[in-house]
């Protein structure tokens, strides 16, 4: 059911309602503030986070994949930390990159989602690159994730880190609008054996198992095993649901010390699963089909303060989504830091990656077999001019196979004029190299009879670009109180639509039919301009407050279609979150959301607040939360009718969670 049948009456009262609810979350803590209580480990404690020392304690690596504190880093970068997940009833990736500011995150179905970052809010919005630590996950059919096929357990993941806007210096082509890096945690930090489950009211259920412990004095190691089976959401009117969607995940983690001193990691994962979508472009059509998926990463790190540290990567993927892919993935990257000379330091590195896949035929796509290698190299100087400045410059040069060399810089300055205090701006190319379905689609999608659209792949295509100028600050006010602002503004040139062309009959095979053909171009331009800001505050010490908001400004791109993506944006988002400890094992979370209308895809705006109610007893050995999510109105939809799968409407669900560990 669409929300913009329901009324002028029950807009007017959805909104009050979320007004009110928004203040009682915001007020009803006071009643409860005094002093800390330490509470249960396992609850955290919101004492934790403090805000005088957060810009040099808290470390994040995905800026210069290496370890830095937040204090050190030019670029708008936002940390979602595993207590954040927690607190917010996450139970899925998507759901815990929602608490990101500038980040639009969408339900599409159960297991299907929109994931922009900085406008671009469609289903394959290919401009923003996804890891999962430090592997990159996307599909280069679309540049799209399957985020059905990425379930890591929740509890696994020890952060996430988002950085918006270009990361192509560091990363390489598809990290336009930003990175998302998924870091589980280090098998050293689980020990002992935890069990838990989560049901909910629409019929999904988890059931997790992990475990960790010592495989010798130099390593860890940390297993899990997942099973998922989560109920369909309601359709509109005359829409048939999808069915369940089930999945069964388990993996592995091992880290330790070589007797030289050598930091190892292994990470292996496999996935087993099936799943349904509702194409819109076969009305009413059903199809189930399996999701497989299994990967091994290993990681060597070599260094110290004030020697040559070095670091390499290699994994593998084998990917299988029945009617859409098979694909296998090998990626390999080096990277050296050079000693401090003369107060600089160089870092310099080589990636390479190749892709092979075997293609649905019915995704209309050729050749239906490819390989596509991609290899680069990068080079970064950190100039300390003194204690306070610094810049860093540098460029990766990356080979691809559709459009050869590409030269993607970046430069930076940072002024940290003390410990409270940092004041950063940047400018970055960044590009989006062609894709695989830009390049070979031919597909017919008849839409009256004896009348198809065609879809036609263009081999000629430009990479897209991006110029990027940012500034931003980041100030702790008081010792309770952080403030976090960004502006952006980006120029984009040669944006790949699909534009229409002159329709034409074709008289064979008779009785013939008329063609409408669009056609993959490099047709489009235009500038986005923005400010993001986060404030983060502690009124009481047993009460945390984050709130951000993000505004989002496009002007008319140059050739607006209905088909493009470019158009896909959020101009107003806002987000509150709320942490109170009520007593020594038992804590209330809530968190309020508004999305504003998304300009493509008729999706109004919305409201959504999910609640959650934890207790920890037996000093968090045992721990429960009972929430509900979407509290302020039965369903919604989130996700436009540009999504090539039939976007459900989000039901409000009730949920309880059961974690026990031994």
């Amino acid at each position: 059911m669409d929300r913009t049948g329901r009324g002028q009456t029950n807009m007017n009262a959805f909104r009050s309602s979320a007004l009110t609810l928004s203040m009682l979350l915001i007020l009803t803590p006071v009643a409860f503030a005094g002093e800390a209580s330490n509470g249960p480990k396992e609850l955290g404690t919101l004492e934790e986070l403090d805000f005088s020392n957060m810009m040099q304690h808290m470390e994040v690596t995905t800026a210069s994949k290496q370890a830095q504190s937040i204090s050190d880093i030019a670029a708008p970068i936002y940390v979602i930390t595993a207590e954040d997940m927690r607190r917010a009833g996450a139970n899925s990736i998507p759901e815990a990159i929602r608490l990101a500011p500038g980040v639009v995150v969408g339900q599409i179905d159960q297991g299907k989602w929109v994931v922009g970052v900085r406008g671009f809010a469609w289903q394959y919005a290919s401009k923003a690159l996804v890891l999962l630590d430090g592997r990159a996950v996307y599909s280069p059919i679309a540049s799209d994730v399957y985020w059905d096929s990425l379930d890591v357990p929740i509890e696994d993941i020890e952060r996430i880190e988002v950085i918006r806007g270009p990361g192509d210096a560091r990363w390489g082509s598809h990290a336009v609008n930003g990175i998302i890096n998924i870091i589980t945690k280090p098998a050293g930090d689980v020990r002992g054996v935890s069990l838990s489950a989560m049901l909910d009211s629409d019929g999904s259920e988890i059931f997790t198992a992990r475990g960790g412990g010592a495989l010798s004095s130099n390593f860890d190691y940390r297993a899990y095993a997942k099973y998922l089976s989560q109920g369909d959401f309601p359709m509109a009117a005359g829409v048939p649901r999808l069915g369940n969607r089930d999945a069964v995940r388990a993996g592995l983690r091992v880290d330790g010390v070589s007797r030289g001193g050598d930091r190892l990691i292994f990470i292996g994962d496999v996935q087993d699963g099936s799943d349904a979508t509702l194409l819109t472009a076969v009305p009413g059509a059903v199809d189930r089909y399996d999701a497989k998926e299994w990967s091994a990463l290993a990681r060597w790190e070599r260094g110290s303060s004030g020697r040559l540290n070095q670091q390499a990567q290699l994994s593998f993927d084998h990917l299988e989504q029945e009617i859409y892919e098979e694909r296998d993935t090998f990626d390999f990257a080096y990277q050296a830091q050079l000693p401090e000379w003369r107060a600089q330091t160089w870092t310099v590195g080589g990636v390479f990656k190749s892709s092979a896949d075997v293609l649905s035929p019915t995704l209309g796509i050729f050749p239906s077999r490819m390989t596509e290698n991609t290899y680069g190299v990068f080079v970064h100087d950190h100039v300390a001019l003194n204690d306070k400045v610094r810049f860093l410059f540098g460029s990766q040069f990356e080979h691809n196979p559709f459009t050869g060399w590409e030269a993607q810089p970046n430069l930076q300055f940072l002024y940290a004029p003390d410990k409270r205090r940092s004041f950063w701006a940047s400018v970055s190319r960044a590009v989006r190299t062609p894709l695989r379905t830009e390049e070979g689609f031919l597909l017919d999608n008849p839409i009256f009879p004896g009348t198809v659209l065609r879809f036609i792949g263009d081999h000629g295509l430009k990479s897209e670009s991006v110029l990027a100028w940012q500034a931003g600050v980041r100030m702790t006010l008081q010792d309770n109180l952080f403030l976090d602002l960004a502006a952006f503004y980006s120029q984009y040139e040669d944006l790949v639509i699909v534009q229409g062309g002159a329709p034409f009959f074709e008289p064979l095979p008779p009785p013939g039919q008329a063609v409408l053909p669009a056609t993959f171009a490099n047709s489009d331009s235009g500038a986005t301009k923005g400010v993001e800001a986060v404030l983060k505050a502690r009124p009481f010490a047993r009460w945390n407050l984050v709130a951000s908001y993000s505004l989002y400004s496009q002007p008319s791109w140059r050739n607006p279609l209905w088909f493009e993506s470019v158009g896909a944006a959020v101009e107003h988002q806002f987000q509150i979150h709320s942490s109170a400890r009520l007593g020594a094992d038992l804590e209330w979370n809530a968190d309020l959301y508004y999305t504003g209308e998304l300009t493509v895809g008729s999706v109004p705006d919305y409201y959504k607040l999910d609640t959650q109610l934890a207790w920890a007893p037996w000093k968090g050995s045992l721990q429960l939360a009972v929430g509900v999510k979407n509290a302020l109105d039965s369903r919604h939809r989130e996700a436009g009718i540009n999504s090539a799968d039939t976007p459900a409407e989000i039901p409000r669900t009730g949920y309880l969670k059961v974690l026990h560990h031994f």
